[in-house]
């Protein structure tokens, strides 16, 4: 069975349309046979069918509804193994389905959800349905009106609210949704929203007494959320469902411009809530929900700027925004990230930062005594290879959009491991390190310029920079931000 299954598969994978009509007429039969065997068999026949369809289905527009008749059924198989297998191939098949065969194997399905009290099978039914949306987004919209309220229904019910895999499935469906119907999700993303911040914060087996929209305490030497708590995640499965809801907010904040004002001022409190997070799975999540939030914040100042003709309203938009973020609270939050002992969470808390750096054009002088020691320790010698990346990275977009900001005492903490990164053998933290310095050779201070040529620092770095050019076994883009530095040492 095995050999034959491998068989099939290989030669579905080298057909052509010239050659798929004659295979299509001798294996769809077989295969529809094939899916009422025993188990393993119909294993073997659904995940070959299901490649068929994704290749081949507008060539077996005269099968579709007998393949669908046979399939459907299967998805209340007491199998977990068959109902996944028959999941795909439905999502497969809606692909290539007459409207009126879709619109059959829509109302079934929803009609199964609603008949059956087998939660097993409610879950099964959820994953179709979002699969059905990856694939053909455009052709389910049209049935959200009736699919959203019936998954909510599972959302506030409390017997499902400990069924992590049932939470899951329903918070994917609408993330599938929001990315998949554009047009026709508008009128339910509020209730969207809501029930994904609802779920940002499910973790039942946690204590977790403080409502998300209080005030933090950013004062306290330590944070009751913090990561060094004695409960270990390995313990349940909750953060699944905080995991599936960022990502839902996600999809709403990355494709829905227009509520960036309502997302700011709803959404943005609740994710720097979740950087308490204790799961770094969940909390990495966190950080790029919110990292987007941020872009999207600058994007929508790009468009504003381009329009040339543009009312202050408009004009004014950008702003009022912006006005909503407290970056005095983002920095004590992201400080507080910067400490913790996972190099993860160190390397997403300085994306973010960067973000933050575009988003304000600048704006965090008044906290450099606080992140350049940070900094400090995420490039020295011992940090790993991405988070000193990630810290240069940063370090020279610091510099970039501070123009004017006295680095003066700062380029002596962090000056010595700057220079030592010029000369590491990873090629990517070379280059980044000597952008650094070529940024350090250009900063001014007062009008003149942040580095003086009687510095011994500058001598060091003069000898790591030239050291990198002179060798010749030197990466390209070593060689080029070498060159640039030199030149400007040059000046």
């Amino acid at each position: 069975r095995d050999i034959g299954s491998i068989g099939l598969k290989t030669l579905v994978g080298v057909l052509t349309p010239q050659t798929a009509p004659a295979v299509l007429k001798r294996v769809t039969p077989k295969l529809q046979q094939g899916i009422t065997m025993d188990a393993e068999v119909a294993h073997y026949c659904l995940e070959i069918l299901n490649d068929l369809l994704k290749s081949f289905g507008t060539m077996m527009s005269r099968d579709l509804a007998s393949i669908q008749s046979g399939i459907l059924p299967m998805l209340s198989s007491p199998v977990a193994a068959t109902r996944k297998r028959v999941s795909v191939c439905v999502a497969s098949l809606a692909i290539c389905a007459p409207d009126q065969l879709f619109v059959t194997l829509i109302g079934s399905i929803f009609n199964n959800i609603e008949a059956s009290r087998n939660a097993d099978q409610i879950r099964t039914y959820i994953q179709t349905i979002a699969g059905v949306s990856r694939s053909v987004g455009h052709r389910l919209g049209r049935e959200l009106k009736r699919i959203i309220p019936l998954f909510m229904t599972f959302c506030e019910d409390e017997k499902y609210m400990e069924d992590v895999e049932m939470l899951e499935n329903c918070l994917q469906a609408f993330e599938s949704f929001v990315l998949r119907c554009r047009k026709e999700i508008g009128p339910h993303l509020d209730s969207i929203v809501t029930t994904s911040l609802k779920f940002i914060k499910h973790d039942p087996n946690y204590a977790d007494e403080d409502d998300a929209d209080e005030q933090m305490d950013e004062d306290e030497p330590e944070d009751e959320y913090s990561d060094d708590g004695d409960y270990s995640g390995d313990d349940d499965s909750s953060w699944k469902v905080r995991s599936a809801a960022i990502k839902c907010l996600g999809a709403v904040i990355r494709t829905r411009p227009e509520m960036l004002h309502n997302l700011y001022e709803s959404v943005l409190p609740q994710l720097m809530a979740r950087f308490r997070e204790r799961e770094e799975i969940v909390k990495m999540e966190v950080f790029t929900a919110f990292k987007d939030l941020l872009r999207q914040s600058q994007n929508g100042m790009d468009m504003v700027d381009a329009m040339e003709d543009v009312d202050p309203p408009t004009l004014n938009r950008g702003n009022s925004v912006l006005r909503l973020l407290d970056v005095d609270r983002v920095m004590k939050v992201v400080q507080k990230q910067l400490k913790e002992k996972s190099f993860k969470t160190k390397e997403k808390c300085l994306e973010l930062l960067r973000e933050l750096i575009t988003v304000l054009n600048g704006g965090l002088t008044p906290y450099l005594n606080a992140l350049i020691p940070d900094i400090e320790k995420s490039i020295d010698k011992s940090a790993k290879t991405s988070l000193k990346v990630e810290a240069l990275t940063f370090l020279c977009c610091l510099l970039e959009k501070h123009p004017g900001a006295d680095f003066t005492a700062h380029v002596k903490s962090f000056g010595p491991a700057v220079i030592a990164s010029v000369s590491d053998s990873n090629y990517k933290i070379s280059a980044v390190a000597l952008r650094v310095c070529g940024r350090l050779t250009v900063s001014t201070v007062n009008g003149e310029r942040l580095l003086k040529a009687s510095d011994p620092f500058v001598a060091n770095m003069f000898a790591a920079v030239f050291s990198r050019l002179s060798s010749q076994d030197q990466d390209l883009e070593v060689k080029e931000a070498a060159i640039v530095t030199i030149g400007s040492l040059w000046q």
